[in-house]
């Protein structure tokens, strides 16, 4: 709680600078406004630094995206709250670290068309969609809602309509009538390819209904799997002796599997359903007197009197100081609480499930049915090879050789782990170009190690449904003074700081248009002159810079901020959060007693989906040099400034 006269002196302060009390006060929020929202709870005893661990994981997720839902009870946008389950204790595969459990839902993929092309807020983001497997004659829909009406308007009508929007008609095309509606349906497809963000944001995309039910993909041939149809040609095709193209318009080519945060992001479930999203498991094993690994329950019995923090497998160091060095020995928590909640948040592949179902169809001897393995997640549309682009379709096999695509396989952004060494719901054990690990998703952790959120985990988050923060205070930008007013009366320090950084980092002519827009925005919302405004910019630019040079408190360190305006913490006592992982892959057969793969179909189409855990070990090898990857520096001046340094902040201000 704020402190009485802490209040006051913030008070005369908001008469000095009113947009600034704004973003004071939201400084004492767990996570940026417009942020997402992490919501943990924990098994009963769990110790005071796993829960700070993840406490600061979710920080830094809600530092790097958000999501909003639109809360029906006061008409407003809300921040979506994912819920995670944290359990610390043994784990049956003795070598892990962690596992991820999310949990899963089914969606027709026409439901989850509609509501991905509802939720485009950036340039992958459409660009991804566009990519999807769509039909033809949805795309001649989509026309309509460009204005065209091919039955009642001449096609110079059509045609001025289409240009007046920017986009380009051919109006000669071999084998059809020439100056006719018949040219601009030819042409569907080409115009749905050339819609660009700005078009999309001045088209009402509630007037659009895709309808497309079906996709295609290449999977593999294996004989635990009936696959309906084998024989027709036009409805399997065989690529080569183990793989496939699944063409049948079966169950498991119509329906999408997404965790449950991933299906908040794309608003097909509440935003604020209070439901587990997830569940966490972390390993509590020990350090014996050797340093080896054991069990806590042996750890119990060998040293009742140990000291846990000394004797744990885990380095906690990270969770206030995310710059700091990781002990030899352990394994850094904070780099496995942000992996496995990028599991719960939607990194995740449908492979991985599949190759668990097939391990126990021939333990079993028994035989899976398409309706078994409609396990195609968000991820997966994604997923392509050289064999798949070249049939226009997504890879979902396990043939080491898929990588990440946003453009239907034209483009490789990255490599996706083969899921026979790793699953495949991580990033390439083998890393970029240098061999550097690929991202938080990186399938491989050591001893010593630490590992960071990077551009292309971020990127992946952007197209499965969430908005990447920069882009998020770009978006108010480019939206009207009177939405900028909005935004601006809730922005929190980082966003705002993120303005003058996107101002900065602009042509002359686009700073003008936004700074212009940005001084309207605070006359709206200060009920004062242009003079008074600009005044007011001014001088919240000039209280930004002066935080960035007070709050250095003694230490020494590098630049404040990395490219993204995101604090780099260094202090040790920061409090935050983190969770656990290592060696993430190899994940555990489904027992008996947890769920199926069966699933029950509610009235609104939402089906309970097979459900399993994406696991890591550790890595048994001699222990590694550190990894160089760049310090964490992504801790919002949020949760943590609250709980241990608004004291600190205090004195900042009153000094002011």
């Amino acid at each position: 709680m704020i402190k009485s006269t802490f209040i006051r002196q913030v008070n005369n302060f908001k008469r000095v600078a009113p947009l600034t009390f704004a973003l004071i006060t939201g400084i004492f929020s767990s996570t940026p406004a417009q942020a997402i929202q992490f919501n943990f709870t924990y098994t009963q005893n769990t110790s005071q630094e796993v829960v700070d661990g993840f406490l600061a994981a979710g920080d830094i997720w809600s530092s790097k995206i958000g999501n909003t839902f639109l809360d029906p009870s006061c008409s407003c946008k809300k921040d979506t709250t994912v819920n995670i389950y944290i359990d610390f204790t043994q784990l049956g595969n003795s070598k892990g670290l962690g596992a991820t459990r999310p949990t899963m839902l089914r969606f027709n993929y026409q439901k989850f068309l509609n509501s991905s092309f509802k939720s485009i807020t950036s340039i992958d983001d459409l660009t991804a969609f566009k990519s999807l497997q769509i039909a033809q004659s949805n795309k001649e829909y989509f026309l309509q809602s460009l204005g065209v009406d091919l039955q009642e308007n001449t096609y110079e009508e059509n045609l001025n309509i289409l240009q007046q929007q920017g986009f380009n008609i051919n109006s000669a095309l071999d084998n059809v009538e020439a100056n006719s509606n018949s040219t601009i349906t030819a042409q569907a497809q080409d115009i749905f390819k050339q819609l660009n963000l700005t078009q999309l944001q001045n088209l009402n995309r509630d007037l659009v209904e895709f309808d497309s039910s079906t996709f295609n993909m290449r999977i593999e041939d294996h004989n635990t799997v009936n696959v309906d149809n084998r024989d027709q040609v036009d409805m399997v095709k065989t690529l080569d002796p183990e793989t496939i193209i699944d063409q049948n318009g079966n169950d498991n080519n119509k329906k999408i599997w997404l965790t449950r945060a991933n299906a908040k992001a794309l608003k097909l479930i509440n935003g604020d359903d209070t439901k587990s999203d997830a569940e966490i498991l972390l390993s509590n094993s020990m350090l014996d007197a050797n340093r080896e690994i054991i069990s806590y329950a042996d750890w119990l019995t060998q040293n009742p009197q140990g000291n846990f923090l000394e004797d744990t497998i885990w380095d906690f160091s990270r969770v206030s100081d995310p710059n700091a060095e990781v002990a030899s020995n352990k394994f850094d928590f904070l780099t496995v609480a942000l992996h496995e909640i990028g599991h719960a948040l939607g990194v995740v592949s449908g492979v991985d499930a599949f190759n668990s179902l097939k391990m126990q169809a021939e333990t079993n001897s028994t035989t899976l049915l398409e309706k078994d393995i409609a396990l195609v997640s968000s991820m997966d549309l994604l997923r392509f090879s050289e064999e798949s682009k070249q049939n226009g379709v997504f890879d979902w096999s396990s043939s080491g050789q898929t990588f990440l695509s946003i453009d239907g396989g034209q483009t490789k952004l990255a490599d996706f782990a083969d899921g026979n060494s790793y699953q495949t719901s991580h990033w390439s054990e083998h890393g970029g170009i240098n061999g550097s690990p690929l991202g938080i998703m990186h399938p491989v952790l050591g001893k010593g190690e630490k590992l960071d959120i990077t551009n292309l985990d971020l990127q992946l988050l952007d197209v499965l449904g969430y908005t990447k923060t920069d882009e998020e205070i770009s978006l108010w930008l480019q939206g009207s003074a009177e939405q900028l007013t909005q935004n601006l009366s809730t922005a929190s320090l980082q966003q705002t700081a993120k303005i003058f950084s996107l101002l900065n980092n602009v042509s002359e002519e686009q700073k003008e248009a936004w700074e212009t827009k940005l001084i309207q925005a605070v006359m709206n919302m200060r009920d004062v002159n242009e003079e008074t405004a600009r005044k007011h910019v001014n001088d919240l630019e000039e209280f930004i810079t002066n935080i960035l040079v007070h709050f250095d408190f003694n230490h020494e360190y590098g630049n404040l901020w990395n490219n993204e305006w995101n604090f780099l913490m260094s202090y040790n006592g920061w409090g935050s959060s983190s969770g656990g992982f290592n060696f993430w892959q190899e994940m555990d057969t489904v027992s008996e007693g947890e769920p199926s793969q069966s699933s029950v179909t509610d009235g609104n189409g939402i089906e309970d989906a097979y459900s399993m855990f994406f696991d890591q070990e550790y890595q048994a090898e001699t222990t590694p040099e550190p990894n160089a990857i760049a310090g964490f520096g992504i801790l919002g001046i949020f949760g943590w400034l609250h709980r241990q340094y608004s004291k600190k902040l205090e004195r900042f201000i009153t000094t002011k």
